[in-house]
């Protein structure tokens, strides 16, 4: 009867997509990355609205949004040569270390009063490389820990967690902005860091495959990369359809600070509240 009572509870799991939640290492990780999106989106929120006031003006306030997107133009290529390459554990460690180190700067200069629009929008464009940096190994790390049958589930669950970080962080973050100050979210941030650091650390090292054919080098792998997407007709759709969704709607977004605070006389809230929306 218990035996059929797990199994019951067990086919009801994976009917909803949630089987891969049965590993403890996925659970961790999904749950660390949940709060990793969650600190992306408070950050965006408080970067943006202390543009605002450092120099409210379109061209700065628009700036952080191409600081914080640019990377992935400039950086996606070699982010999945080097996670094909090299031990994407180790690369998920040395940039989450990175983007600590880079988030506490932000909230130390913040807190001082110290910051300035060129040194917010040069911290922006390292957390958006940093950030580029992740999103490929991270995607691949949290599918090799379940079974390839679970893997369309372990990525849909993977969307999910950042669906659920762009709806919650700008909402947490608007808050936090108005009850202390844009500073507060900067540390919150770096905090999300250490969570994704403690989980990385205890999952297992790659095994060092044996091979007689020599390593592949960075730019082999982005050629590779470059040479499969000339030849791929769905890749050239995919490209186009995100490619004018991100530009329609980056131009949005870059102007909405200064939409929510000098046209709505919205604060931080009301334009958290927006941006999840």
């Amino acid at each position: 009867m218990v035996e059929r009572r797990k199994q019951g509870r067990e086919d009801e799991v994976s009917a909803f997509g949630l089987s891969p939640f049965r590993d403890s290492l996925y659970r961790a990780l999904w749950i660390a990355t949940l709060f990793s999106y969650i600190g992306a989106a408070m950050y965006d929120v408080g970067a943006s609205w202390l543009m605002t006031s450092l120099a409210p003006n379109p061209l700065f306030v628009s700036l952080i949004t191409t600081a914080s997107t640019l990377p992935i133009f400039l950086f996606a290529l070699p982010s999945g040569a080097l996670s094909d390459i090299f031990d994407r554990r180790n690369i998920l460690l040395i940039t989450c270390g990175y983007m600590f180190t880079v988030s506490i700067i932000l909230g130390m200069l913040t807190l001082l009063g110290v910051t300035t629009p060129s040194f917010l929008l040069i911290l922006t464009f390292a957390l958006g490389a940093g950030t580029t940096m992740i999103r490929t190994p991270i995607i691949s790390t949290m599918s090799a820990l379940v079974s390839r049958s679970e893997m369309p589930a372990a990525l849909t669950l993977s969307a999910v967690a950042s669906n659920i970080g762009r709806a919650v962080g700008p909402t947490v973050g608007g808050f936090i902005v108005a009850a202390i100050a844009p500073w507060a979210v900067f540390f919150l941030n770096s905090a999300s860091f250490i969570a994704m650091i403690i989980v990385l650390s205890k999952l297992p090292r790659k095994s060092q495959a044996q091979t007689l054919l020599p390593p592949e080098n960075i730019i082999g792998a982005i050629r590779a990369q470059i040479r499969y997407v000339r030849h791929s007709q769905a890749a050239h759709v995919l490209m186009v359809r995100a490619g004018l969704f991100t530009l329609c709607s980056s131009a949005l977004l870059s102007l909405l600070p200064l939409l929510a605070k000098h046209e709505l006389r919205l604060d931080s809230t009301g334009f958290g509240l927006l941006l999840g929306s």
